[in-house]
């Protein structure tokens, strides 16, 4: 990847973010989903756990049910791949939220996927935004960063990185992403690009 980088230069705009919009019928499973997902867990990023798991949940159920349509799987997949995990929630997702077979391009690859999410603040740019990653959570060969914001339905997918990038991101060692690779969004690599590596 860092030959084609070489090779082509910079060429990743905010344009080229993918904006996935839930309908309201969507929008009623993945609330239940991200009622039944919490479960008592925390925040990797804050320590301040308090209300806002509940929108932390429903933040990152919205961004897996976006990357099920993006790649295709569709919401049914989505849907039925939570109602099986609410079955043991406490078992873990295994350090993936998804088995990506067949990008917008129709890639033969097969990529496990792990989707990070943030809440969409209208008062940050995009290229504000990094996509942390725990060390204990390094498992799935890529990861896709989505912002969604749960006052307008709508989940933007930002762009993704590799396994392989993560671990060479070094450790931010203060802040809010202390103890985290923090990928800044320069490094990610844009959806329209999926099928390439």
């Amino acid at each position: 990847m860092q030959k084609w980088r070489e090779r082509v230069g910079r060429m990743y705009h905010v344009d080229q973010c993918v904006t996935i919009a839930l309908t309201d019928p969507m929008m009623e499973v993945v609330r239940e989903h991200a009622r039944r997902a919490d479960i008592g867990g925390r925040s990797q990023i804050t320590a301040d756990r308090g209300d806002r798991q509940e929108c932390w949940q429903l933040v990152g159920q919205m961004a897996e049910a976006a990357l099920y349509l993006w790649a295709g799987l569709g919401f049914a997949a989505y849907d039925a791949n939570r109602r099986a995990r609410n079955l043991r929630p406490h078992a873990g997702d295994a350090g993936y939220d998804a088995i990506v077979d067949s990008g917008p391009l129709e890639s033969a690859n097969k990529y496990t996927v792990d989707v990070k999410a943030s809440t969409r603040n209208a008062y940050m740019a995009i290229p504000e935004y990094h996509l942390p990653v725990r060390p204990k959570e390094v498992k799935a060969a890529r990861y896709v960063f989505a912002l969604s914001d749960p006052t307008t339905d709508e989940v933007v997918l930002v762009g993704w990185t590799t396994k392989s990038i993560v671990k060479q991101t070094p450790i931010t060692q203060s802040g809010p992403f202390k103890g985290a690779h923090a990928i800044k969004w320069p490094v990610l690599y844009p959806l329209c690009l999926w099928d390439l590596f």
